[in-house]
C-alpha cells in the first residue's frame, strides 16, 4: 500500500478514495459530476495529503454504468467509493440513504435503453442502505454553509441503478465505506429551466469538506 506524508509529518497508509461522475444526460450539454471529476484531475480540488484518490466519469447507461466502475473497483480497490450523480430539481446536495431494487426510466439512457418496472437484480434485495456516515457529512457542509442533507430516493434511473449495483458489490465487505450523492444544476443549466442550482465552486468546496471529513476514520487495514 502507498505510504504518504500526512500534514503533520508523520508517516501512515494512504486512504484510497474512488470518485466518480456521469456524462451528460437528457438532452444537456454537460453534467456537473463530470466537470467535478475534470477538476480532480487538473489539481482543482485540495485533497488530504493522507489520501489517494482515483477519479472516473461513466457511461448514462443501463448496461455500461456499472461495468466500467466495475473496472476501477477492481485495479484500484478502494476503501471509501463516492458516486456522484446530478439530480435537476434539487436544491442542495443531498447523500441518499438508499438504493432500490427497480429500474424504471422515464428517459432513455444515453444507448437508447428504457427498461420499465423491472428488477435490477432478480431475486436480489429490495433495497441496500449507503454505508457512508451520511449524517456526519451533511452536518461537516451544513457548518460551513453549504446546502446539504439527506434523500431517501435516488430515483429509479441510472443513479440509484449505478448505486445499488455498487452497495450489492460490497454487500459482503463491510470495511468498505461506498454510497451515492445528488448535486444540483450547474447556474448555466438552470437559467432556462427556472430551477435551483448550486455553483461550481461550491462543489468543489463541498468535496473538499468531504474528503477532509473522511481522513478522520480510522480504517482497519490503514
Amino acid at each position: 500500500m502507498m505510504l504518504v506524508v500526512n500534514t503533520a509529518g508523520t508517516c501512515r497508509p494512504s486512504v484510497r478514495v474512488l470518485i466518480s461522475g456521469f456524462d451528460a444526460f437528457g438532452g444537456e450539454s454537460l453534467n456537473p459530476t463530470a466537470a467535478l471529476v475534470q477538476a480532480l484531475k487538473q489539481g482543482e480540488v485540495m485533497i488530504p495529503a493522507e489520501m489517494t484518490v482515483e477519479a472516473v466519469v461513466l457511461p448514462v447507461g443501463f448496461e455500461t454504468a456499472f461495468e466500467a466502475l466495475e473496472q476501477t473497483l477492481r485495479v484500484f480497490k478502494p476503501q471509501i467509493v463516492l458516486a456522484f450523480g446530478q439530480a435537476g430539481g434539487r436544491s442542495r446536495i443531498e447523500f441518499e440513504r438508499l438504493a432500490v431494487n427497480v429500474k424504471d426510466a422515464e428517459i432513455p439512457d444515453n444507448d437508447g435503453l428504457q427498461p420499465r418496472d423491472q428488477m435490477i437484480v432478480e431475486g436480489g434485495p429490495v433495497a441496500y442502505l449507503s454505508t457512508l456516515p451520511i449524517r456526519t457529512l451533511v452536518e461537516a457542509l451544513t457548518a460551513h454553509e453549504i446546502p446539504a442533507g439527506i434523500s431517501n430516493s435516488a430515483g429509479l434511473y441510472v443513479c440509484n441503478y449505478l448505486f445499488y449495483r455498487l452497495q450489492k458489490h460490497f454487500s459482503d465487505q463491510p470495511q468498505i465505506l461506498s454510497g451515492f450523492v445528488h448535486v444540483p444544476y450547474l447556474p448555466e443549466q438552470a437559467v432556462m429551466k427556472t430551477a435551483p442550482s448550486l455553483p461550481f465552486e461550491k462543489l468543489k468546496e463541498a468535496l473538499e469538506v468531504v474528503l477532509r471529513e473522511i481522513t478522520k476514520i480510522p480504517f482497519r487495514d490503514r
